[in-house]
């Protein structure tokens, strides 16, 4: 006895509801890993994606004591903590001090 297209569907929702990989779900069912993942995104895929949403945490964030001050980054941004902007008064015209302006914009040295 085959089983109809809905009841197929909704074998392939359920399967997915418990968390098991479109492949695994394909072979149970006996569909390709493609059909399983077309049907799922269609039918639960706003679900899905915002459930997976929620899960991330969000991003740290770095807070800027000083808005208006240099934007040079001292330390690493990939470590957590381990940075902080300059925040010297910058340059007109230009988001760093003087300093690392120079640093940014430093002269090239003209080949002999």
């Amino acid at each position: 006895m085959t089983a109809t297209l809905a009841e197929r569907n909704a074998r392939i929702l359920e399967l997915a509801e418990k968390g098991l990989s479109f492949r695994e779900i394909g072979e149970t069912i006996g569909c390709s890993r493609n059909v399983v993942a077309g049907i799922v995104n269609r039918k639960l895929g706003d679900a899905r994606r915002a459930a997976r949403a929620a899960k991330k945490p969000p991003p740290p964030q770095q807070i800027d004591r000083n808005p208006d001050g240099c934007r040079w980054i001292d330390g690493d941004p990939r470590q957590k903590g381990e940075w902080s902007f300059c925040g010297a008064p910058c340059v007109p015209g230009y988001p760093w001090c003087e300093d690392h302006r120079r640093r940014v914009y430093a002269p090239r040295e003209r080949a002999a």
